[in-house]
C-alpha cells in the first residue's frame, strides 16, 4: 500500500459514488473490519481485534483485493479513474488499517504514518502522529449488503474458475494464470446470470486472466486443449450451475502488461500502447 501510494494527493481521490464496484466493495469489508475491532477493543479483547486485522489483511487483502488491483495500479495511466478508485481505496484502507494497529503495535503504527505521510498528502491536514487522528475513519455509507452480496457471489464464481484454470497449469498447458483465457457458462435469465453479465466486463480482472466471456449453459462440449470444471453455485437465495473451460490464450504476451493481448510477437497490447502514448504525451507537455 505504501509503494502505490506514494505521490498520491488530494486531487486524485474519487468520490465514492463514482468508485468501481470492487473499490466499494472493499469499502464494505473495511467497515465491518472496522467495526469487529473497535468491539474486540471495547472488550479489552486484544486477541479478537489482532484476529480480524489477520482475517482481514489474509482474506480480504493479500489473497483476493491485492491480486486483482495490480493489473490497474501497474499497467493504467496515472490519471486513469480506475487506477484512482483504486488508489482511494487503497488510502482508506491504510489509513484505517494504521488506526487500527495502532494501540498495540504503537511504534510499527506510527513510522507507517510518518513514511507515509499519508493525512498531509492526501487530505492536506498536518497531524504528524497516527495518534492525533480519529481512530475510526470509516462511513456508514460504505456499508452495501447488497454489494457485497454480489461480489460474495463472484468470489464463488472466481473459485470455480480458479479449479479450471489449475486444471490448464496441471497439464502444462499454462503457467501464469494470465495465459488462460475462460469461457464461463451459467444460465443467463438466473440472477447469478444477470450479474455475471453486468460484471462481464470486470470477470477477466476478477479471475487474473487475459479473456472471460459469459455465455449461457447448455449442452457445451470440452475440446482438445480445454479444461473445464463445474459446480453449483449458491447466490441470492438460488442454486445456479457453473460452468468452466479454461484454455491457453492464442494471442502474444505483452511485455508491458503481461496480459495475452498482443497480436504480434513483442509488440504493446492495444491498451498499453493507448496508456504509453497519452503518458508520453503528457511528458512532452511538461
Amino acid at each position: 500500500m505504501l509503494g502505490n501510494l506514494d505521490g498520491f494527493t488530494a486531487d486524485k481521490l474519487v468520490p465514492y459514488e463514482q468508485m468501481s464496484s470492487i473499490d466499494r466493495y472493499m469499502l464494505h469489508e473495511l467497515y465491518h473490519f472496522k467495526q469487529a475491532a473497535r468491539t474486540a477493543f471495547e472488550k479489552y479483547d486484544f486477541f479478537r481485534a489482532m484476529q480480524a486485522v489477520n482475517n482481514f489483511t489474509n482474506s480480504e487483502l493479500s489473497a483476493f483485493y491485492f491480486d486483482i488491483s495490480k493489473d490497474c495500479l501497474y499497467v493504467n495511466g496515472e490519471w486513469d479513474l480506475q487506477r484512482r478508485s483504486t488508489l482511494t481505496a487503497l488510502f482508506r484502507i491504510l489509513v484505517d488499517y494504521t488506526t487500527t494497529l495502532a494501540p498495540v503495535t504503537c511504534h510499527l503504527a506510527e513510522e507507517v504514518w510518518s513514511f507515509a505521510e499519508v493525512s498531509q498528502r492526501a487530505l492536506g491536514k498536518t497531524t504528524g502522529s497516527v495518534f492525533q487522528e480519529p481512530w475510526d475513519q470509516t462511513l456508514a455509507e460504505w456499508d452495501n449488503p447488497e454489494l457485497a452480496a454480489e461480489w460474495a457471489a463472484l468470489r464463488r464464481v472466481r473459485a470455480v474458475a480458479n479449479q479450471a484454470i489449475e486444471a490448464a497449469r496441471t497439464a502444462k498447458l499454462i503457467g501464469s494464470s494470465l495465459e488462460a483465457e475462460l469461457d464461463v457458462f451459467v444460465p443467463l435469465e438466473s440472477r447469478l446470470g444477470r450479474l455475471l453479465t453486468k460484471h462481464a466486463g470486470e470477470l477477466r480482472r476478477v479471475c487474473i486472466t487475459s479473456q472471460a466471456s459469459v455465455h449461457e449453459i447448455g449442452g457445451t462440449v470440452t475440446m482438445a486443449g480445454e479444461f473445464a470444471f463445474e459446480d453449483r453455485v449458491a447466490a441470492f437465495g438460488e442454486d445456479a450451475p457453473v460452468r468452466v473451460v479454461s484454455r491457453r490464450s492464442l494471442l502474444h504476451k505483452c511485455p508491458r502488461c503481461w496480459n495475452l493481448h498482443s497480436t504480434q510477437v513483442d509488440a504493446l497490447c492495444g491498451r498499453c500502447d493507448d496508456v504509453v502514448a497519452q503518458e508520453h504525451g503528457c511528458q512532452e507537455l511538461k
